[in-house]
């Protein structure tokens, strides 16, 4: 049987992930009213979360050892791995990881992973909060909406993606090689219009003056950011 978390304390998850992923992350784990604590990996085990998503990049040799102490007390884990074959996946299976998703990721997979995994633990279902907004920003993710002020442009899923990542990091400057990693992947082919021609894509659908910019700011020489404003 099913139950429906309402009016309960939120999930608590222990966060091990390599910035601006770790906005990503957050921002997706606020679709079930999951709240991220950061920490290192060597206090996860001992934290008290009710999940941890941990990223092979910041686990520092430590992903097994926090793996198994969340596994003490039927804790779910999911982990985090790039795009490089097959052995990043299957190392964590063998530390025993609950769950497996790759970089680059659509954050509704990670909404259902997440909610599937502390359902398999717990028996109890996480409640979705579609919709999260972010200064004039409001992301549905039920619907796969980005919406500006009402209005929710078409997106592909590239766009949205990119844009995901920016949200997420509201406030904070994100570099293009970093926007690489969180939407196509370590392994993409270094582009320096790639990121750039997308930016311009969004700006014309989101009707946003660069010159002026509401949504989103270059930071020249450093990348991109959305401003954080009402």
């Amino acid at each position: 049987m099913m139950t429906l978390v309402q009016n309960r304390p939120p999930f608590q998850v222990a966060l091990v992930v390599r910035p601006p992923l770790t906005g990503v992350v957050a921002l997706a784990l606020a679709h079930i009213r999951a709240v991220p604590v950061e920490m290192a990996i060597g206090e996860v085990g001992k934290a008290g979360c009710d999940f941890a998503v941990l990223d092979e990049a910041a686990a520092d040799g430590g992903l097994g050892g926090a793996i198994a102490e969340m596994n003490k007390s039927n804790r779910p884990v999911l982990v985090l791995v790039r795009n490089h074959g097959m052995q990043g996946a299957l190392t964590a299976i063998g530390l025993g990881a609950t769950e497996i998703l790759r970089v680059p990721f659509d954050p509704t997979e990670l909404v259902i992973r997440a909610s599937q995994a502390i359902h398999r633990a717990t028996g109890r279902m996480p409640e979705l909060d579609g919709g999260v907004k972010v200064g004039k920003l409001h992301v549905d993710i039920g619907n796969g909406h980005i919406a500006l002020n009402g209005s929710a442009p078409h997106l592909t899923p590239l766009e949205r993606g990119l844009l995901y990542v920016l949200i997420a990091n509201a406030g904070r400057v994100v570099s293009r090689e970093d926007i690489i990693d969180c939407v196509w992947g370590a392994d993409a082919e270094p582009n320096s219009n790639l990121v750039d021609r997308h930016i311009r894509d969004l700006r014309r659908k989101l009707q946003d003056d660069w010159r002026r910019p509401n949504v989103l700011a270059t930071m020249r020489g450093q990348g991109y950011m959305v401003p954080i404003t009402d």
